[in-house]
């Protein structure tokens, strides 16, 4: 039986630790990405069914982006969401992180990013997608990737200075 996974994001600021957001999937291959933007309820899904939407229940609005492939036929790698916030926004836009039971941490020391180009990247993927994960994070300078594998389908998420690698590298 698969279970519950809970990936906390958070990101290490100028001198306090923030709450970015949350990656949960269920049991059945539903995919939360939760914003942790204060005053805020706004998250993504991608349905095991395939149906991916946004949706608030603050302000009642739910939008649905695409309806993809089924979590059962689902190969190689899907993103879901690329998100860019800079060291000097994190004590505007989040909360100062609160530690709590999850199943992963993603960390990111966003002071290394002071004159970078920040891009972080959220997406699922499957033994299939691991050398599309290879070729895309090339990409990116001073890239930081981690793979929650214990999940079905698996979670990437990505961080780097999104500006293009020189060509002699």
């Amino acid at each position: 039986m698969l279970c519950e996974t809970r990936i906390e994001v958070i990101a290490i600021g100028k001198e306090k630790v923030f709450s970015v957001g949350v990656v949960v999937v269920s049991a059945e291959g539903d995919v939360y990405l939760i914003h942790k933007i204060k005053d805020n309820d706004l998250h993504l899904s991608r349905h095991a069914s395939g149906e991916t939407h946004w949706k608030s229940t603050k302000t009642k609005w739910s939008q649905i982006i695409r309806k993809g492939q089924p979590i059962k036929e689902f190969r190689g790698i899907e993103f879901l969401e690329t998100a860019g916030f800079g060291i000097d926004s994190l004590p505007e836009l989040y909360r100062e992180y609160k530690m709590k039971k999850s199943d992963g941490v993603f960390c990111v020391d966003m002071r290394q990013y002071k004159e970078a180009a920040f891009n972080m990247t959220v997406a699922l993927l499957t033994d299939e997608g691991l050398p599309s994960l290879v070729t895309m994070s090339k990409l990116l300078k001073n890239r930081q990737i981690c793979v929650f594998p214990d999940c079905r389908p698996m979670v990437m998420i990505t961080v780097g200075d999104a500006r293009m690698n020189d060509a002699k590298q």
